[in-house]
C-alpha cells in the first residue's frame, strides 16, 4: 500500500490484490485436492502447508537459533503474525477462505498436532494457530458461517484437555503452569465457546468447567 512500491495508481494495487487472491486459492485448491487419509495423519507424515506455518509460530529454542537482533526478532514477529493469518483464513468455512475439504484437511492436520505424540512446540503452535482462529473468525460479523467448524473444535477439545492435564501432572505446586499449557488453556475455552452455541453444547460446558478447576488451581 505504500506509494513508493506502487508504480500504477489504483490500478496497480488491484492487480496486486488480484495476484494475492489468485495465489491464496491455489493453496485452497492445492489442499483440496490432498488425499490424506485418517492413517497418513496419525503418521509422521508432513504435511505440506500446515508444518511450515506452524514452525513460523513459535520461535525455536535460544540454543538452536543463537542470539538474535532486534531486526531478527521483528521479522520472526511478523512471519508469526503472517502464519497465524493463513492458518485462520485456511480453516474458514466461509467464501472468503479456503472452505469445504480443504478447511477439513487443514483443521483435522491441526489437531493431529495437538496429540502428545508430537512435540512441545508443535503442540504449543497447533494451540495458538487454534486459538487464533477460533477468535478471530469468531469476531467477523459479515457472516454467521465465519467460524472454524464445529467437528473440527470438539475432536480438539480431548487432546487440549490431555496436554493440559500432563502439564499439571508434570508441575510442582509452587511452580507456576507452562507456556504450553496456558496456550491449551487458552485454545480449549476458545473451542468451548463455539461449541456452547452449537450441537456439543453439553460437553463443551463439561470441557469448560473442568478447565476452570484446573485454573483456578493456578492462583491458590
Amino acid at each position: 500500500g505504500h506509494d513508493d512500491f506502487d508504480t500504477g495508481g489504483k490500478r496497480g494495487r488491484k492487480d496486486l490484490t488480484v495476484r494475492l487472491v489468485s495465489s491464496l486459492d491455489a493453496v485452497a485448491r492445492f489442499l483440496s485436492n490432498m488425499a490424506v487419509s485418517d492413517t497418513a495423519a496419525e503418521s509422521d507424515t508432513t504435511h505440506p502447508v500446515l508444518d511450515p506455518l506452524l514452525e513460523r509460530i513459535v520461535r525455536p529454542s535460544s540454543s538452536q537459533s543463537g542470539d538474535k537482533s532486534s531486526a531478527d526478532r521483528l521479522q520472526f514477529a511478523e512471519m508469526k503474525k503472517t502464519a497465524l493469518r493463513i492458518v485462520t483464513w485456511l480453516l474458514s468455512p466461509s467464501p472468503s477462505g479456503a472452505g469445504g475439504t480443504a478447511s477439513a484437511n487443514v483443521g483435522g492436520s491441526l489437531v493431529q498436532r495437538l496429540k502428545p505424540a508430537y512435540s512441545k512446540r508443535v503442540r504449543l503452535a497447533a494451540c495458538l494457530a487454534l486459538k487464533h482462529a477460533a477468535v478471530n473468525l469468531v469476531s467477523e460479523k459479515k457472516s454467521s458461517s465465519a467460524r472454524v467448524p464445529e467437528t473440527i473444535a470438539a475432536s480438539a477439545v480431548p487432546f487440549l484437555l490431555a496436554t493440559v492435564l500432563e502439564a499439571e501432572k508434570e508441575r510442582a505446586r509452587d511452580e507456576p503452569p507452562t507456556r504450553l499449557a496456558v496456550a491449551a488453556v487458552d485454545a480449549l475455552l476458545a473451542v468451548t465457546a463455539l461449541g456452547a452455541a452449537g450441537a456439543s453444547a453439553s460437553a463443551s460446558a463439561a470441557a469448560a468447567r473442568e478447565v476452570c478447576v484446573i485454573v483456578r488451581s493456578w492462583w491458590r
